[in-house]
């Protein structure tokens, strides 16, 4: 994850999500690591990767430098360590709550002698910590909460357990590389980032040099490799080349950083001698096709640990008639894979969606924005200048795609795209954004975390109107990744929602549809725990509501069914699929398009190499 705002939003949708989408999004199955075999090298080689499962895992943390332990946010918020070699999840803080009012552990970094953890801590204030705790659980203090500081994210100890790099994110979105010192915990400035952090750091291990990845220029899409001094001088490139170079991180002998770089076409890891802070010869390298991942760290026992985004999300077409949907098939695309969000333009005949194609995700350029034309078959892609989006609703006249995502300066709200040429107008820049849909006047109506209302934007002159006000009427809206959640009706008469019920210990989704203008409010549909049910799209007619439903527990497919804004029982439509969401009906009302699959993440691990370079 790149940016300290997105880190924040991930993690505080991740918190409160029930516990059977955490699982399906950051690919969890339970059960001890495991030993699954992955991509090997030639037969001649002994570098073997493996996929290792970790129960009960929220935010993956750190390997310890022995190898031994890895630091993880487990599902209840809490600091915990697993026992690679048992599978034994063994918790050491216990004062996290995931709620309305929430405190939760986020990143975390293990010491160099095993002994303390450093972690990022969402306090029950709003205020992000950087915390210390024994391994054992015992005194845990806060190191550092500023005010000038609103998101700091722990990388590695010095080698000598006086310090911790981090990455330090400010109000204004500029981030620093620094080094925070355990006894007081004073910052020591290493780099200043601009507003875009390096997707990993390293420290030497006699702590006299840092690596890390950054653009090559403000505006690059590519990454260099850079080193620095650990007291912030002698800045410079270690590794200059036109690919995507990142994740650099020092072996445990000091003599080679090891880096991933695009540029053989797939994302590689590669290794560089290094001597006095200067490269010796060309990189060499070690092993091929590690996919789009994040390291976690290189142990000192050459085990080299990291998270691969995995399994396949597209966008599908499917025929609408007769109360089902029929032949549902993938749509034709250029890329496969990685396709999400997809949504019809108002004359019916062309589709949005977004593709994430860039081997290193949430960097700027890793999300295409594709036009397709139905009755051409032709489509235009554009990159735009974002870091990451979803395609959330075409404006009435068809010119502008709406999207929700996070710009190059890290901020995140509301955009549109320009279908002709790809530029990107900021509409709203806001963290507060929670969905969000053009109405038929062309005013943008969001949903606002902030004033838990429902707020309609006029895009040219800013100003706003509160179409609803959730709070003063009692509704708990729920818009969330598996469904918009909210929409006006074709006619602009009605509000369809779903609506979150707090029952004792339990909670009941409702499906309801409320006249605007003060009018009244009539559930159409109900679904209690383990069932749950989400809004999903309006017929064409306005005539009834299309919602999915499905049981929250671990490989339950969702389905897709049909309600009358008239009355009567809901009625399936015939289509169940694992993670279907994001439908959007045609304007003729006579086909849909929707998401189903979800990202998976992994955590891998490569052994045996260190010795064969």
């Amino acid at each position: 994850i790149a940016g300290a705002a997105l880190t924040i939003a991930v993690a505080a949708t991740v918190a409160l999500m029930p516990a059977t989408w955490r699982d399906r999004m950051l690919g969890r199955h339970g059960g001890p690591p495991s030993a699954q075999s992955g991509g090997v090298l030639p037969a001649d080689s002994s570098v073997v990767v493996r996929k290792v499962t970790l129960p009960e895992a929220m935010l993956i943390g750190r390997p310890s430098p022995d190898g031994k332990l890895l630091s993880l946010s487990d599902i209840t918020g809490n600091v915990a360590v697993v026992d690679l070699a048992t599978g034994q999840l063994r918790r050491v803080t216990t004062e996290a709550v995931l709620g309305k009012a929430s405190q939760y552990a986020e990143f975390s970094a293990i010491s160099a002698d095993s002994q303390f953890i450093a972690y990022g801590w969402y306090a029950l204030d709003g205020k992000y910590e950087l915390r210390i705790v024994d391994v054992d659980g015992k005194r845990p203090r806060v190191l550092l909460r500023s005010d000038s500081i609103d998101y700091p994210n722990p990388l590695q100890w010095s080698h000598d357990g006086q310090s911790i790099l981090a990455t330090l994110a400010r109000p204004d979105r500029s981030v620093q590389l620094a080094l925070v010192s355990v006894k007081d915990g004073r910052v020591h400035n290493v780099k200043e980032m601009g507003t875009v952090p390096p997707l990993h750091a390293s420290v030497s291990p006699d702590d006299a040099f840092i690596v890390y990845d950054a653009p090559q220029q403000p505006s690059a899409n590519a990454r260099d490799i850079f080193i620095v001094r650990a007291d912030g001088s002698g800045e410079r490139r270690l590794i200059e080349h036109p690919g995507n170079d990142a994740n650099p991180v020092w072996t445990p002998d000091g003599r080679r950083v090891l880096f991933t770089s695009d540029r053989s076409g797939t994302m590689d890891v590669w290794s560089v001698t290094v001597n006095g802070g200067f490269a010796q010869g060309e990189p060499q390298v070690i092993h091929r096709n590690v996919g789009r991942m994040a390291l976690q760290g290189l142990t000192d026992t050459g085990s080299y640990f990291y998270y691969v985004t995995a399994g396949a999300v597209e966008v599908y077409q499917a025929e609408l008639a007769d109360g089902a949907v029929r032949n549902p098939a993938t749509l034709p695309t250029s890329y496969s894979g990685s396709n999400i969000s997809s949504t019809w333009s108002p004359d019916g005949r062309r589709l949005a969606y977004a593709s994430r194609r860039g081997l290193i995700g949430f960097d700027l350029g890793s999300t295409t924005l594709a036009v397709r034309d139905l009755q051409t078959k032709k489509q235009l892609e554009f990159i735009p200048a974002m870091n990451s989006f979803l395609v959330r609703a075409w404006s009435p006249d068809g010119g502008r795609v709406a999207v929700q995502g996070i710009d190059p300066a890290g901020r995140q709200g509301a955009y549109a795209i320009d279908t002709g040429n790809g530029r990107v107008t900021p509409i709203l820049i806001s963290d507060q954004i929670a969905r969000l849909d053009y109405l038929s006047d062309g005013r943008l109506l969001y949903f606002d975390r902030a004033k838990d209302a429902l707020v309609a934007r006029n895009v040219q002159t800013g100003t706003e109107q509160v179409l609803v006000d959730l709070r003063a009427e009692g509704i708990e809206l729920t818009a969330n990744v598996v469904g918009r959640g909210f929409k006006v009706s074709p006619d602009g008469q009605m509000l369809a929602y779903t609506a979150a019920i707090r029952e004792g210990e339990h909670m009941t989704r409702s499906l309801t549809i409320k006249v605007l203008g003060g009018g009244p409010a009539r559930e159409l549909a109900r679904a209690s725990e383990p069932e749950t049910l989400l809004f999903q799209d309006w017929t064409a007619d306005g005539g009834a509501v299309i919602f999915t439903r499905w049981i929250a527990k671990p490989n339950e497919p969702m389905s897709l069914w049909r309600v009358s804004i008239h009355g009567g029982d809901p009625q399936p439509l015939g289509l169940t699929m694992d993670g279907l969401r994001d439908v959007s009906v045609h304007p003729d009302g006579t086909k849909i398009t929707f998401t189903a699959g979800w990202p998976m993440n992994e955590l891998w691990v490569m052994e045996n190499f260190l010795t064969n370079k």
